[in-house]
């Protein structure tokens, strides 16, 4: 796989400037689809990834394949390896977890409410 993901990885940091990981954006619009169409084992799970697919959808965001989604510089994720991972999150979020991501927003599904804190992606 490195020698795969190595030259395209290389490509994209010489032509883009940093590393989107393209192979593993999905194909088409990311337009949100209705609640009940996503995976998840809580309500609160599923309803970040409506949020995340509709900032990312060609109507709304700036540059979706860079992940832009308004002001030049608000970017849902860093990479379509770490939306995938996120949404991979997202499926398996129990009411008992909270998954912290980069952005400094914690978002506790126990007091249905976000919270800012700078953390990294982890579950707890």
């Amino acid at each position: 796989m490195h020698e795969t993901l190595a030259p395209e990885f290389l490509e994209e940091l010489r032509t883009r400037g940093r590393i989107y990981g393209y192979r593993y954006r999905p194909q088409g619009d990311l337009k949100a689809k209705p609640i009940d169409e996503y995976k998840g084992d809580c309500i609160e799970g599923k309803a970040f990834q409506v949020m995340i697919d509709n900032n990312l959808c060609f109507d709304i965001a700036l540059y979706p394949y860079e992940l832009v989604t308004y002001g030049e510089t608000g970017q849902v994720c860093q990479n379509w390896m770490q939306y995938r991972l996120i949404k991979q999150y997202l499926e398996v979020l129990t009411r008992e977890q909270t998954l912290v991501v980069e952005a400094d927003i914690r978002w506790d599904c126990s007091s249905r409410s976000p919270k800012h804190r700078a953390s990294s992606l982890r579950t707890r």
